[in-house]
């Protein structure tokens, strides 16, 4: 019966949010006149305008890489109770980089962040070792975007995973972001900018994994082991999120994203995912944003992955 009441439960959340009568208007008005009738209506989230922001140039194709990742429960010793409301920053305090945004810029590079952050919060909270990874060293990973021509084209998150298990990932100290050189073709440069030996700065991965798409297991991964890594498909609404729990109403797809979930909670009613985004702290709620739980358009509980850091 348990496993039936579940499932109702997720058909009804999957429910689609999108309104004809609210995209028809977002056509239809002008932009200034838009966002005054869209943030009078009764909604779960506002939206504004962002002037040095076209969602499209900071989206990326996504790449889904042809190796069996598995899918992975979280491991608990008998039965977990879960607090409503739950937020990584909190629980693990001693680890800056949990609450740390950062900004992607025009480049396709989601994914690099996406991995890389996620990367770094699971070093401080497994290793007790605090260090921003860099994005940047995933261009010595050719397999995580052999087929672009750069890393701003889209990339894989499974294979960058994957390359911080194998080829590991140098300090962002070591190796920081520059736009320019990652929209070359041959970018993969193993020496430091701060003096640093290349190879004694890696650190490394381990077992690289899905997070299977239940609402009770990726609350337990995230309460017992740390940030995930989640990709989900974007609309044009999602560009004007300013605060709130966003779920899409409006405008067409742009394309899939890679994003870092943080926690999770419920605000009258309506359940959430708490997320980490690499937009910059001008966009959104200081760099972060709520998104409701299980929207069919945005797919994003299908495609959660993590991994551990290695032992030291």
């Amino acid at each position: 019966m348990w496993y039936f009441i579940k499932l109702l439960a997720l058909v009804r959340l999957s429910i689609s949010t999108f309104n004809e009568e609210i995209d028809y208007m977002y056509k239809s008005k002008p932009i200034n006149e838009f966002i005054e009738y869209f943030n009078n209506l009764n909604l779960s989230w506002k939206i504004t305008h962002y002037d040095n922001l076209n969602a499209s140039t900071h989206l990326c194709s996504l790449l889904k890489s042809e190796e069996n990742i598995p899918y992975i429960k979280p491991d608990v010793d008998g039965e977990i109770s879960l607090p409503v409301n739950f937020d990584s920053r909190e629980k693990w305090a001693h680890c800056p980089t949990i609450a740390e945004v950062y900004d992607q810029g025009r480049c396709g590079s989601c994914w690099t962040f996406g991995v890389a952050t996620t990367a770094s919060d699971r070093t401080c909270i497994h290793n007790n070792i605090t260090v921003r990874l860099s994005e940047q060293d995933l261009d010595c990973c050719k397999d995580s975007y052999s087929t672009r021509k750069s890393v701003c084209g889209g990339g894989s998150p499974e294979e960058a995973f994957k390359c911080w298990t194998t080829l590991g990932l140098v300090s962002l100290d070591c190796r920081p972001y520059n736009i320019q050189e990652l929209k070359g073709n041959d970018t993969c440069k193993k020496t430091c900018k701060n003096g640093k030996q290349y190879q004694s700065d890696k650190h490394y991965g381990k077992n690289v994994w899905r997070v299977p798409k239940d609402d009770d297991i990726i609350r337990t991964e995230l309460f017992r082991n740390g940030p995930v890594e989640a990709s989900f498909k974007v609309y044009e609404d999602f560009g004007h999120y300013k605060h709130g729990i966003y779920e899409h109403k409006y405008g067409k797809s742009f394309g899939g994203h890679s994003v870092r979930v943080i926690g999770y909670g419920e605000e009258n009613g309506t359940q959430y995912w708490l997320v980490a985004n690499s937009w910059g702290p001008k966009w959104g709620e200081n760099g972060f944003f709520k998104v409701k739980r299980f929207q069919h358009e945005l797919n994003l509980e299908a495609n959660i992955l993590t991994a551990f850091p290695k032992n030291i």
